[in-house]
């Protein structure tokens, strides 16, 4: 195998490092990962001419000649014999960490693979949202303008004041009509007895019947007037902020990064992020409301440097929260997908072979007796502690026959905190809305009656169904579900909710629901034949199917290059108690 193996540094071939046949390399899955999430090796010793190029392109990072320290040269291992030629590891040469010259001859350094999870994940921290927005990789074009209300609770007196006008100008127009009712019943009636009665008295009735109908007309035309007003200051405008969605986030962040996305989570074709508001713009506000204007709120769409989901790292640490999910690198393609979805088993192609192991230990001290999943609150915003149902989920696992409590070992905490709100809607109209819609429904009316042709009721009807904030600056994002009308649905917590993510996501780690899926034996430090096909096959994917149709992972790999065989811990799917039941608990 020794003589098959070549070395490549910034695509050219060159000698193989000092005892590199010893060396081996090592990939760390870190649980539940389905890609290794650092791929590295032992330190290379590189000599001679490799260990001057290196020195040679840390230096170029002075003059521009190269990237310098913080990206190293490529680095290949090809595998060849007569037939085939197999790229076995394709790298960099790591220059930053625990890179050392120690003559002009020599050099020591790792290696690493650049798809490494922790890599990944280390580039995306460096890149925040308002960094791709000045880039132009996100633009105002990927906003979506969100209505909503802000609507702190009212005092019994202000209701009470506003009944009050509501009702002295309905009994106003009441009256009115009543007297236009009587003076048309008397001008009719003189008219019937115009041949015996004075003319006089006649024109005077007539005259008395148009200043009324004159009166009538401006009152009414008053009350419109009034009763848009009314409806314009007594309760909030709507107002629109940008939002984004949560796909649109990752898209563009490893956009950047250089890669695609692909993913199989259905929620974020239509998963929201609003961010905290800091601002308001209050400039001529009272013009614009009467006049109607559309009310823009100051702010962009992306998370603000306080939120969390600020940079790329953020965003998709956020969602593999919500989703219980993970990220792979496959042929330069980001894999986003929850560990409940089956792409990850369904696109393995690596067999454990069957190996003589009479150890037996399971991973029973994984378990967590209790999961709680949690929306952060927001303490400006009551709405989040009045609507609180969806905020939290709680799962009890608990056994189904005990003889002992004493010697119960059933413990744990599952802790899910998602570092974001959850938005709240407009669900009816308030008493206030109430007076006004029907006032305006009874305007409606009599415009349509005249023969013209008024819908304001419908803007105060239309609100149901906004989001709802208490007041205008809130600290906590939120992530929602929006209709397209960028409106919450009514049941939008049946879509979106602690109880939801449990049910949809999280539940793959129960060791109840989803058949005991939760459930596995584990084999610790298992020597297995393995070769250089093998080691691509794991680093893509770790996941596997036993030759009796099990599903397994691999939890950490070590291998070794001038060896067939690597060591390796991993784990298949087993149910080993059924003692458990479940307590569902949703405050």
């Amino acid at each position: 195998m020794a003589s098959s193996l070549k070395f490549k540094i910034d695509n050219q071939f060159v000698n193989a490092p000092v005892g590199w046949e010893g060396l081996a390399i090592n990939a760390t899955f870190d649980g539940n990962n389905p890609q290794a999430i650092e791929i590295n090796t032992d330190a290379f010793e590189f000599a001679n001419e490799e260990a001057q190029t290196l020195i040679n392109w840390i230096a170029g990072g002075q003059d521009g000649s190269t990237t310098g320290i913080f990206e190293g040269p490529k680095f290949s291992i090809i595998q060849e014999d007569e037939n085939n030629s197999l790229n076995v590891f394709d790298g960099a040469v790591d220059l930053r960490d625990e890179f050392r010259i120690e003559s002009p001859v020599s050099a020591f350094a790792k290696v690493f693979k650049g798809s490494g999870l922790t890599e990944l994940d280390e580039r995306a921290k460096a890149i925040s949202y308002q960094l791709l927005y000045s880039e132009g990789l996100i633009t105002d074009s990927d906003f979506l303008s969100v209505p909503y209300l802000t609507e702190p609770n009212r005092s019994l007196l202000e209701t009470a004041l506003l009944n009050l006008a509501n009702f002295i100008m309905i009994e106003k127009l009441a009256s009115e009509i009543r007297a236009l009712s009587t003076d048309t019943t008397n001008v009719t009636a003189n008219a019937a007895s115009s041949a015996t009665a004075a003319p006089a008295a006649a024109a005077q009735g007539v005259a008395l019947t148009i200043i009324r109908l004159i009166y009538w007309g401006l009152l009414f035309t008053y009350i419109i007037i009034i009763a848009n007003n009314l409806r314009k200051t007594l309760i909030s405008p709507v107002k629109y902020h940008k939002a984004i969605k949560v796909k649109t986030l990752l898209e563009r962040g490893f956009q950047k990064l250089g890669y695609q996305y692909n993913t199989s989570i259905q929620e974020l074709n239509d998963l929201v992020y609003f961010p905290s508001k800091n601002s308001v713009d209050l400039n001529g506000l009272v013009d614009q409301i009467l006049s109607d204007f559309i009310i823009n709120q100051p702010g962009l769409g992306i998370p603000s440097a306080g939120d969390f989901g600020y940079t790329v790292s953020e965003m998709v640490e956020l969602i593999n929260t919500c989703c219980y999910a993970k990220v792979a690198v496959i042929d330069g393609r980001i894999e986003h997908h929850a560990l409940i979805s089956n792409f990850w088993t369904i696109n393995s192609t690596f067999s454990v072979p069957d190996v003589l192991n009479e150890e037996i230990r399971y991973n029973a001290d994984e378990h967590n007796a209790r999961t709680l999943i949690t929306f952060a609150q927001d303490e400006s915003d009551i709405y989040t502690r009045q609507n609180y149902k969806g905020t939290a989920f709680e799962v009890i696992e608990s056994a189904i026959t005990v003889d002992n409590p004493q010697f119960q070992t059933l413990k744990g905490l599952d802790s899910v905190r998602i570092p974001v709100g959850l938005a709240n809607r407009k669900n009816e109209l308030n008493n206030t809305e109430k007076f006004l819609a029907t006032l305006l429904g009874a305007i409606d009316e009599l415009v349509e009656f005249i023969g013209f042709s008024s819908d304001q009721a419908s803007e105060v009807t239309r609100r149901v169904g906004m989001l709802l904030f208490e007041k205008e600056m809130i600290s906590t994002p939120r992530l929602m579900r929006l209709n397209n009308s960028n409106k919450l649905d009514a049941n939008h917590r049946d879509k979106w909710s602690a109880r939801y993510l449990y049910e949809n996501f999280h539940v793959e780690k129960s060791f109840v629901g989803n058949n005991y899926a939760g459930q596995y034996r584990v084999f610790q430090d298992i020597k297995i034949p393995f070769g250089f096909s093998d080691l691509l096959k794991v680093l893509n994917n770790s996941y596997f199917t036993t030759n009796q149709g099990a599903q397994g992972k691999i939890l950490s790999l070590q291998y070794q290059m001038d060896k067939d065989f690597a060591i390796a811990t991993y784990r298949v799917q087993e149910i080993f108690t059924r003692n458990l039941k479940q307590t569902l608990i949703e405050p």
